[in-house]
């Protein structure tokens, strides 16, 4: 956007005589913030973004509001999200006004669709004086997605364990779209909430990949919605001693390495439970060639059920049917403290995440 600022002098001097030019703000100038965001919506629903339009001249102004892009359908709605606005109320200098901006996701879209719409504020006083903030929607179609947390690069990148979690849950009947937090590291709320399953792998992600998106991930879940998160030193050092793991994960954890980088030549599978039932004659553990042996063994509290043993018959897996009145959503968690990619077989991994869409979808 164009910001045009005017400065005057006003001349001072310091111990050594030289004069300095210290500026004052123009009579008229304009901002909005953020200058750009991305979120997401499923198609057929709206995605809702808050922009603040600041004074940052000396004189009160207002301001014309307007969609300068022509993609989905687009409202410049209040700060409450139901009135239509044209323009601002006068605003003192240095004071701001919140707006909401309402996007359209058509139904027609392909998931992972994105628009850009251009929202600028000109100011009425002097016309040229404008700012520009861009958001951008995605188009939500599909129920699953799943998260790289790994670091390793994308699909493209070689390595990378996407393809591995795309061909089991294709296999269980499940299209997931890919978010790569290589590539974009924040993930936003509105797009993360609207796919009712997300599986979530950090692969050889280290120290604490999921320390940053723990309060997301809370949100996420609150809403009642289904996490599967797999990995190999996710709980190391203090990463598993946090308020998210010991009361979403539901994995006490003392912060020590008595339980963490825990050999296991195979992952056994608890009887008559609801996701490693299926496996009580064990897997092997087949590691992938730039990987260590740095799962963890992990102490399930609250609802969280074990579903998998390591050699030393110690806990390495769970499953959490949350039930209880401060989560209204009762969501469901399945987490492995080993890497999902290493689960024998690309036939085994389809089998378990088989079991684990059966665990997030049956009532």
């Amino acid at each position: 956007g164009l910001q045009v600022s005017a400065h005057a002098g006003n001349r001072s001097y310091g111990t050594s005589g030289s004069p300095h030019t210290t500026p004052i703000a123009p009579k008229h100038a304009v901002g909005i913030a953020p200058r750009s965001q991305v979120d997401g919506a499923r198609v057929g629903h709206a995605v809702k973004f808050t922009v603040d339009v600041t004074n940052h001249g000396y004189a009160a102004d207002s301001y014309e509001v307007a969609d300068q892009a022509t993609g989905w359908n687009t409202a410049i709605l209040d700060a409450s999200c139901t009135t239509p606005v044209t323009h601002t109320t006068q605003i003192a200098p240095g004071a701001s006004q919140t707006l909401c901006i309402s996007v359209d996701v058509p139904a027609s879209a392909t998931d992972g669709d994105r628009d850009t719409e251009a929202i600028v504020a000109t100011s009425h006083a002097v016309p040229f004086v404008q700012a520009t903030s861009d958001v951008t929607s995605i188009a939500v179609a599909v129920q699953a997605l799943i998260v790289d947390g790994s670091g390793a690069g994308g699909p493209s990148a070689p390595g990378d364990q996407t393809p591995t979690y795309q061909t089991a849950l294709q296999a269980a009947g499940v299209s997931a779209s890919v978010w790569d937090l290589s590539a974009e590291p924040v993930l936003p709320a509105g797009f993360l909430a609207a796919h009712p399953q997300v599986y979530w792998f950090t692969g050889t992600g280290y120290p604490d990949p999921l320390g940053k998106y723990e309060p997301l991930l809370k949100g996420y879940l609150d809403a009642g919605n289904r996490l599967f998160v797999s990995g190999m030193d996710l709980l190391d050092q203090g990463a598993g001693t946090t308020g998210f793991v010991h009361d979403y994960l539901h994995v006490t954890w003392d912060g020590s390495e008595t339980q963490n980088d825990k050999l296991t030549a195979a992952y056994h599978g608890i009887p008559n439970t609801g996701v490693g039932g299926a496996f009580s004659a064990g897997v092997p553990a087949n590691l992938p060639s730039d990987y260590c042996d740095c799962s963890d063994e992990i102490t399930p509290n609250g609802p969280a059920v074990a579903q998998f043993k390591d050699d030393a018959g110690q806990p390495d897996g769970l499953a959490v049917r949350d039930t209880s009145a401060d989560t209204g959503g009762h969501y469901r968690v399945v987490f492995l403290a080993f890497p999902f990619e290493s689960f024998g077989t690309q036939a085994n991994r389809n089998a378990l995440a088989a079991a684990v869409v059966n665990y997030f979808t049956k009532p």
